[in-house]
């Protein structure tokens, strides 16, 4: 799927950030609890995965079935 972050994020300590108004890859963070409810996405930047929450990203496009 590809998202939009809502918010600027940087994961302390790394390189790893999003930035609002951007567009990434995504795919749902199946790994992580409650995944389904909190609606949990690693969007995909450089240099690693980001994981994000329902409210920090908007879905831009579904992966098609």
């Amino acid at each position: 799927m590809i998202i939009e972050a809502t918010e600027d994020f940087h994961l302390l300590g790394t390189d790893l950030k999003v930035q609002a108004g951007n567009h990434y890859r995504a795919e749902h963070a199946s790994n992580q609890p409650n995944w389904e409810k909190r609606k949990s996405v690693f969007a995909q930047v450089a240099g690693g995965f980001f994981l994000l929450y329902e409210g920090e990203y908007k879905i831009i496009k579904e992966d098609e079935k």
